[in-house]
């Protein structure tokens, strides 16, 4: 993505966000895609349980009911993903692109606020600096807010 679509997609986000009532910036075509997605992953997942349950014998009834429950608990923790992120740029790609862990996706989501201003402002600096066109090259890392201390390693007894 280069400086350019980096604010541009940045800039609608932020439009949208004004304009929602509840304060979202999500692209009004994200949720249909999402609801698209969501359900071919869950046809997916659910005929491979309900194949394998019959391959082990069991009959159809008892099979579906067995998929239909372990379909429903995997999709209880699965987030549709969009990359990038709506809020880092990814305003202009409301497809998600795959399925990952509901807890990590919300951990991911709540970290933008802090380090969002870092993007904008190096996507500004290019564009300022005549580079608006090219493709930006960043690298994020993960932040730990609960620092813990490396603990020392026990000495064992021989």
């Amino acid at each position: 993505m280069t400086p350019a679509e980096f604010k541009a997609a940045r800039t609608a986000f932020k439009k949208a966000k004004e304009d929602n009532k509840k304060g979202i910036g999500r692209n009004t075509a994200a949720a249909p895609a999402q609801e698209k997605f969501r359900k071919s992953l869950n046809d997916k997942i659910f005929k491979r349980i309900y194949k394998s349950q019959r391959n082990k014998g069991i009959s159809p009834d008892k099979a579906e009911e067995l998929a239909q429950n372990k379909t429903d608990e995997i999709m209880d923790g699965l987030a549709a993903l969009h990359e990038p992120d709506m809020s880092a740029g990814g305003q202009n790609h409301p497809k998600p692109t795959r399925a990952g862990s509901t807890n990590v996706n919300s951990a991911i989501g709540k970290s933008w606020s802090y380090r969002i201003s870092t993007l904008d402002k190096a996507a500004q600096e290019a564009i300022d600096s005549g580079l608006s066109d090219a493709k930006m090259n960043v690298q994020l890392e993960v932040c730990r807010n609960n620092k813990k201390k490396p603990q020392k390693r026990k000495k064992r007894n021989k």
